[in-house]
């Protein structure tokens, strides 16, 4: 994965971690910082290509999927009570 890809994603995971704490789960929230440490260790010890492992991949796409849940979740429940 090329470096700046990987940045891209790293802060982002960021954004949505800042954004929405108040919103997630802490086991969501725990997950999130788990996964931008990793990303973090391997933007600060790899090169212009960086050598992204299947389980991180795999980490990221499931928290990203948590984190969609959870809002959803959360924005159907404020729907419901406020009709």
């Amino acid at each position: 994965m090329k470096r700046a890809l990987l940045k891209q994603c790293r802060d982002t995971l960021i954004q949505v971690r800042t954004l929405k704490h108040n919103e997630l789960d802490p086991s969501v929230t725990a997950e999130l910082d788990v996964v931008i440490a990793k990303m973090t260790l391997l933007l600060e010890t790899g090169g212009e290509d960086v050598e992204t492992d299947r389980v991180l991949i795999e980490r990221a796409l499931a928290v990203i999927g948590r984190v969609a849940v959870s809002l959803d979740w959360l924005r159907r429940v404020i729907h419901e009570f406020l009709e």
